[in-house]
């Protein structure tokens, strides 16, 4: 039997929500059908890259060819081979040479894939993680060029959009003048929640203290995720309950403001910040309470994580209705004030957990759903 090959193109294996979808695709479908490489522009170093290692999963960093990231060099080397189009070379390099039968591609990837398909016809799917119009219409050089890829791909290449709920679905059917995105939900591995350290045990591997109130937010430190505000309103905590914790899980470029945002209220003591973590399960179990104050959102995949956990979860008016599948959520009003967020992560309780709809959520469904479109792409 001739397995059907499949490409996962992304931009690095940084432990987002997309990157972790990529990983969990790579590491549940079924291997007997399909052979998987995940192709990445840039090497991050992270547990997911030794992961997928480990599991036999095949990895390729367009970054990898320019130099070592580790180095002052590396970098230069690398930035200069984007900026002058060797990315590009190297992708369709790559892509010519494994000559996939299916292409899914997730994140600003796009301008590279235009280049690339001269040569092969694979079929293209592309994932869109993020709210339509915020990813595409930030006025920004990247985001322009990724939106004319994108309907270019859509309108001359039959690219199939997948979109991660029926409101993002009917925005991307008009944004792009068609009438066939899909909707696939970004699958939860359930069984790894099942082994999740308890609450003492993860409390006291992290050295806080059992009786500490803690506000838990996982999350690049990027504008969207809103850290400052989160800050903010956790100095308000502070006021009402001082022996209070933020657990902060996550890395990007704005850690460096953070810190300083955190040492300047003098709450240093009170704020553990953790970076590059598989065991996400556990860490929520440390949590009492899951602040989630995204100025958007192209869902939240992590909210619905929190949920399973049994976390209470207080979220911004940016998150979509799709996310929320308990009862555990609280959703704040748009303009609420830091010292509004800080009485109802004091606050806010759920005396019974009540679900609906989390086994949508279950990634073995998530899987055969994948697997049914790629089949269908290649023949």
């Amino acid at each position: 039997m001739t397995k059907t090959k499949v490409v996962h193109f992304i931009e690095t294996l940084y432990q987002g929500g997309a990157e972790t979808l990529v990983k969990d695709y790579a590491l549940l479908l079924d291997k007997s059908k399909f052979d998987i490489t995940i192709l990445c522009l840039r090497r991050t170093y992270s547990p997911y890259e030794t992961l997928l290692k480990n599991a036999g999963i095949k990895v390729i960093f367009i970054s990898d060819f320019f130099g070592s990231k580790k180095t002052v060099w590396g970098r230069i080397k690398n930035k200069i081979s984007n900026i002058v189009g060797l990315y590009h070379i190297k992708v369709k390099k790559i892509l010519n040479e494994i000559n996939p039968d299916v292409i899914h591609a997730h994140l600003a990837v796009l301008r590279y894939l235009v280049y690339a398909l001269s040569q092969i016809s694979p079929s293209l799917f592309y994932t869109v993680h993020n709210e339509p119009q915020k990813y595409w219409h930030c006025k920004t050089r990247i985001s322009s060029k990724e939106f004319k890829a994108c309907q270019y791909l859509v309108q001359e290449k039959k690219m199939r959009l997948i979109s991660l709920h029926s409101a993002m679905q009917k925005e991307l059917d008009k944004l792009f003048c068609v009438d066939n995105t899909i909707v696939v939900n970004n699958g939860i591995d359930f069984s790894k929640f099942s082994k999740a350290l308890s609450k003492e045990e993860i409390r006291k591997k992290l050295q806080i203290s059992q009786e500490s109130f803690v506000i838990g937010h996982i999350g690049r430190f990027v504008e969207q995720k809103n850290h400052r505000f989160l800050i903010e309103t956790f100095y308000h905590v502070l006021k009402q309950k001082e022996n209070s914790t933020l657990l902060l899980i996550g890395t990007g470029p704005l850690l460096d403001e953070i810190k300083k945002q955190i040492h300047e209220l003098k709450i240093d003591n009170h704020v553990i910040i953790l970076s590059n973590r598989s065991d996400i399960p556990d860490l929520m179990n440390a949590m009492d309470v899951f602040a989630f104050p995204s100025l958007w959102e192209g869902l939240g995949i992590v909210l619905i994580e929190a949920q399973k956990m049994q976390t209470r979860c207080v979220i911004s008016s940016a998150v979509p209705d799709a996310a929320i599948v308990s009862n555990l959520v609280y959703r704040m009003p748009k303009n609420a004030s830091a010292n509004e967020w800080a009485e109802i992560l004091l606050n806010f309780k759920v005396n019974s957990v009540q679900y609906d709809g989390l086994e949508n959520w279950d990634m073995g469904n998530v899987i055969r759903t994948l697997e049914n479109l790629y089949t269908i792409g290649k023949s």
